[in-house]
């Protein structure tokens, strides 16, 4: 059986990115960690420590809102803060019955306010394709992360 010795590893340019947790692929990367991390507590029964990873969830969107480049960037970006808070807004609604009735109407609010940012998203671009341009990077960047070549 052969060693990792014998093998030679290079990393592309979007591995290499993710390297540095202040890049934008690498505060990307931690946007969906928090984002899963707070999904992960509210269906293991701890919400309100679901509610807490909400935070940094919606504290590294925005830090990757502002740096989008282009139209679809910025109204995928917003829908997607919608969706964030959406879950949040559920998640307190199970949580605190007192503000469930309040809490689930803002959640449907944003729920409606995530569709119409990208409705208004393929309105911009003139398409679909470019409108979820965005979320298509990601499939496209799990499939190349790494290529092994014998040495």
């Amino acid at each position: 059986m052969e060693t990792l010795k014998n093998f030679k590893l290079y990393v592309t340019e979007e591995t290499q990115a993710h390297r540095h947790l202040l890049s934008a692929a690498g505060i990307d990367v931690l946007n969906s960690l928090c984002w899963l991390l707070m999904d992960a507590f509210w269906m293991f029964g701890l919400p309100k420590i679901g509610i807490f990873f909400g935070l940094p969830t919606l504290l590294t969107g925005f830090i990757l809102f502002k740096r989008e480049r282009g139209p679809s960037g910025c109204w995928n970006h917003l829908a997607t803060h919608c969706w964030i808070l959406m879950n949040m807004l559920w998640m307190v609604s199970d949580t605190y019955h007192d503000y469930e009735a309040v809490s689930l109407k803002a959640a449907k609010l944003f729920l409606m306010m995530g569709m119409f940012f990208v409705v208004r998203g393929m309105q911009k671009t003139g398409n679909l394709s470019e409108a979820i341009a965005h979320y298509k990077r990601y499939k496209e960047l799990g499939r190349k992360k790494v290529r092994v070549i014998r040495s």
